[in-house]
């Protein structure tokens, strides 16, 4: 589940936010018909949802191919909602959690 983009100058790459890992039913659903979205999405918000204990980020460059990936699971550190380089290191931010993490910069893929 991408969230927000964040790029550190015209030549930088994109960093995206990964709030949550793939669920591959939820790759289905997506392509459903309009009437079997548009019902799973009222039973939906009335679900509870617990973020996974996985972290993520992807950098990607102008043409959209990956140049960094970021993924760590049985983290404490949950739903990375925002992602951004300062001082060499990624900084990650939380709608769910009281701060932010810091952390090395992947290798480039």
């Amino acid at each position: 589940m991408p969230d927000n983009l964040w790029r550190a100058g015209p030549d930088g790459p994109i960093w995206v936010a990964l709030a949550g890992p793939r669920v591959p039913p939820l790759d289905l659903l997506h392509r459903a018909p309009d009437a079997v979205r548009h019902a799973a999405a009222r039973i939906a918000v009335r679900a509870p949802y617990r973020p996974t204990g996985m972290i993520g980020a992807l950098a990607v460059d102008d043409e959209g191919r990956v140049v960094h990936r970021l993924a760590a699971r049985g983290s404490s550190f949950r739903m990375v909602t925002g992602v951004c380089e300062a001082a060499g290191h990624l900084v990650l931010g939380s709608l769910r959690e009281r701060g932010v993490a810091l952390c090395e910069p992947p290798a480039p893929k």
